[in-house]
Order: C-alpha cells, then sequence, then structure tokens
C-alpha cells in the first residue's frame, strides 16, 4: 500500500537544525520510549490526543525508524513494535468498515489513545517530583536531635575538655580583665606558685564535687595570677588529679576529681612538689 504524501506534517529536528523539510533526525536519547516519541510527535503536530490522526502519525513515526537505521544506529525492540502497531492501526482506519456494523463499535484507536494519557498523566507527575527534588537539593535542614532518655530526664552529658577551649576560657578572663581599670596601687612582688594554686585547687575540690572553669579564676586577679592558675590546672589534668570536662563547643568548662584524685585526702598529700612538671616515662616495651 502506498503511503499517502499530502497528509504529512513537516518532521521536525530534535538537537539540531532542520535542513531537509522532509525528513528529521532525532536522538532517541531524548525519548524514553515509543509513547514519549509519539507524545512529541504529536505535540509538534497540534493535534488532538483524543482525535488522534493516526495516518500521518504513522508515517512520521516510521520515518522516523527509518532514518535511524539508515544511520546503522540500533533501535530498541519497543520502538520497532509500536511501529508495527501503528500500521495495523492505521490499516483498520483506512480499510472500509462493513455495513452491517453498527455505529456503537468501539474506536480502534481508544487503547492506544488511553495509554497515550495514561503515560502523559505519569510524564507530568514525574515532571513535578523532580522540580520538588531540585528544590529540596536547594535547602539545608537542621540536623536531627537526639531525644534518648538522658535528654529526657535532665542529664547532661559533658565531653572532655581540650586544651584549646581551655586557652579559649582563659582569653574570654583575660579579657574581662582588661576591661576593669582599677585605681593605681602598690606592686608588690608576686610570690604565687603553680603548686600554690594546685593545691587550692584541690581544696576547693574537697568541698564541692565539680567547679566552674569562671569560679576557678578571679577576674580582678593580676595577669600573674590568671597565668599561674591556668598553669596549675594543665598540671593537675596532665597528673589526673582532676578533669576538665566541657559540655558542647563554647560551652562551659567544669572541672571535677580526676582519677589518681584520692578523697579525704588533704591537698598537700595529694601531690609533691616533686611532681610538679614531671615528664611520665613511657613504659618500656617488650
Amino acid at each position: 500500500m502506498d503511503e499517502p504524501q499530502g497528509t504529512e506534517a513537516e518532521g521536525g529536528n530534535v538537537g539540531a537544525p532542520e535542513t531537509d523539510p522532509d525528513t528529521f533526525t532525532v536522538t532517541l536519547d531524548q525519548f524514553t520510549g515509543p509513547l514519549d516519541l509519539l507524545l512529541f510527535l504529536i505535540k509538534k503536530n497540534q493535534m488532538d490526543i483524543r482525535n488522534l490522526a493516526v495516518a500521518p502519525i504513522t508515517d512520521q513515526y516510521r520515518r522516523f525508524i527509518d532514518e535511524m537505521e539508515d544511520l546503522n544506529l540500533e533501535v530498541a525492540g519497543g520502538y520497532q513494535a509500536m511501529a508495527s502497531e501503528l500500521l495495523q492501526l492505521k490499516s483498520r482506519m483506512i480499510l472500509p468498515r462493513p455495513p452491517e456494523v453498527g455505529s456503537d463499535e468501539a474506536d480502534p484507536r481508544k487503547t492506544l489513545v488511553d495509554r497515550l494519557l495514561l503515560y502523559r498523566r505519569y510524564q507530568s507527575a514525574g515532571g513535578v517530583l523532580k522540580d520538588r527534588a531540585v528544590e529540596a537539593a536547594r535547602r539545608f535542614y537542621r540536623g536531627t536531635v537526639d531525644l534518648s532518655a538522658p535528654y529526657r530526664k535532665g542529664v547532661i552529658l559533658l565531653q572532655e575538655a581540650t586544651l584549646f577551649s581551655l586557652l579559649a576560657e582563659y582569653r574570654i578572663v583575660l579579657d574581662a580583665s582588661r576591661g576593669r581599670r582599677r585605681p593605681p596601687q602598690e606592686i608588690a612582688l608576686d610570690s604565687s606558685r603553680v603548686e600554690d594554686r594546685a593545691r587550692d585547687i584541690l581544696g576547693r575540690l574537697a568541698d564541692r564535687e565539680e567547679l566552674v572553669f569562671d569560679e576557678v579564676f578571679f577576674v580582678a586577679a593580676p595577669r600573674v595570677d590568671l597565668l599561674v592558675l591556668l598553669l596549675s590546672l594543665l598540671e593537675l589534668s596532665r597528673l589526673h588529679l582532676i578533669r576538665v570536662r566541657q559540655e558542647a563547643p563554647f560551652g562551659a568548662v567544669r572541672v571535677s576529681t580526676g582519677e589518681r584524685y584520692r578523697p579525704g585526702v588533704a591537698p598537700e598529700a595529694q601531690m609533691t612538689s616533686e611532681q610538679i612538671f614531671e615528664v611520665e616515662e613511657e613504659p618500656a616495651h617488650a
């Protein structure tokens, strides 16, 4: 059967300019299946999908398959099957119907039209979901909050404080001390020693289980005393007589007794002068 030439709509070219109004080249990767290609041809020819003109669509679809084969490109089986289905539907639409058949006979195009409408509906929904995914990728959400039992009971989980967090707290105390102007006074020779301040800290821990970093330092104290207090904390932490912890980044630093602290023992007996700034020897490995 010769294909009618006058009913063909001009072909379209996807991704490249047209060179011949009677031919078109379509990149197969732009279509996810034969129904996608059919919807493209229907939209290009501005047809009503419910009143599908089978003959021109079949001719253009067949021309697409032929173009792919002429370029020695492998055409998926689904496209070949749809081409056969369109040719069969075209022949049914062209052949005259028997006069005894009433008008109640189902439209041969109904099955294909229903498939196209359903596919277009899913295609539209997929586009909406894709847009939402792109929009969600541009948003940054806060991390989940752990609502486990310790938090519900009001228990605060403490983390080990680092040297940098101690120095940061020391900087805050130092800056606060600079902001206070004191009247002129006589400067006496400071005889503060690290071991004396260390024993003072242990004595305060004997009365209380825990101290806040700000309670150890006195803002109005001279800078030398602040430095001695900081060195005392570092030494006691090195000797495992105290434990320094921080609740969260930039949170309060807390000081409590360490592993080697002996309850009920006087601060003078907790440590000796020889222990200050001693370097602990590494155990020899066999």
